[in-house]
């Protein structure tokens, strides 16, 4: 990557990974040519695997043709209102705040979540999201990001090899990610941990071929040929060796930051925050692919 280029971004901190992008030329990338565009802004993702608009002049529609520069974005999935007025098919709203009739704007409360990565349920997870801040509360509360190429790479030789061709039951059941849920929450019925994809826990990411570890969201999540003790007690292992990372770099996300994130290769959390002060954030998803095992 040339200078030139490289000059409209500074590294957040020696965390490993994540680019902060200057907003004019995140503008110039949405002008530029559509395959070169791509090409560029992949390069950067598969290199820092985070990109950030600091304080972005986005509007909600241009938020959008950014996100689509990197792929197609999913179109699927329930929508809301959001607090500006936009309305699309492409939007998903995060949002604490509620119209005065006390209906839910969006989904999610201020409960803080645990780790995870989005839409793993689906049987081709998106490989990015997209988060676009439009309000925030005092004290905004901190997303934080997580490498699933160094989770791997630090797994004990046991597990590793215990792990390598195994594959999880992704359940498209009760997939709240709230801390209090994932540690005090009781197990779903054995019927709904059966129902949803399996994907592999050591996947082979589609644009770098690295290996990584690719956790379900639940933690009392099903693993293929194995019982429900012997599952829980292996992903108890695996949560054990997530929960322990210090090594995660956090943002608190201010007013019109914009943040683009492989999906794939990061997973992440979310602090709470108190539940009187409204948080919006607009959700974007770019189509990615079914996972594929990196051993077989």
């Amino acid at each position: 990557m040339s200078n030139s280029v490289l000059e409209h971004f500074g590294l957040m901190d020696n965390s490993g990974f994540g680019v902060d992008l200057n907003d004019r030329y995140a503008h110039d990338l949405v002008q530029r040519d559509a395959n070169d565009a791509r090409r560029s802004l992949r390069s950067l993702l598969d290199r820092f695997l985070l990109v950030r608009v600091v304080q972005s002049t986005f509007t909600s529609e241009e938020a959008i043709q950014f996100a689509a520069i990197v792929g197609d974005i999913l179109g699927d999935r329930e929508v809301g209102t959001t607090s500006i007025g936009s309305k699309s098919a492409e939007l998903k709203v995060l949002s604490s705040a509620r119209t005065e009739s006390g209906t839910s704007i969006g989904d999610k409360g201020a409960d803080a979540q645990v780790w995870h990565t989005d839409g793993s349920q689906r049987n081709q997870p998106n490989l990015y999201t997209i988060l676009f801040a439009k309000k925030i509360p005092p004290n905004p509360p901190k997303t934080s990001f997580l490498s699933a190429y160094s989770l791997y790479e630090t797994l004990p030789l046991d597990l590793k090899r215990t792990i390598s061709k195994l594959q999880a039951v992704h359940s498209l059941h009760n997939r709240s990610q709230s801390v209090e849920a994932f540690f005090d929450g009781v197990a779903a019925p054995l019927e709904q941990r059966l129902e949803g994809p399996r994907h592999p826990l050591v996947r082979r990411h589609p644009n770098t071929n690295r290996p990584l570890l690719y956790m379900p969201r639940r933690r009392d999540a099903l693993i293929e040929g194995m019982g429900e003790a012997q599952s829980r007690e292996l992903m108890e292992r695996l949560w054990a060796h997530v929960l322990v990372r210090t090594d995660f770099h956090s943002i608190a996300l201010e007013e019109n930051d914009l943040v683009l994130f492989d999906n794939c290769a990061l997973l992440h959390n979310r602090e709470g925050w108190d539940s009187k002060h409204d948080r919006t954030v607009l959700h974007l998803a770019i189509e990615g692919q079914a996972p594929e095992p990196m051993y077989r």
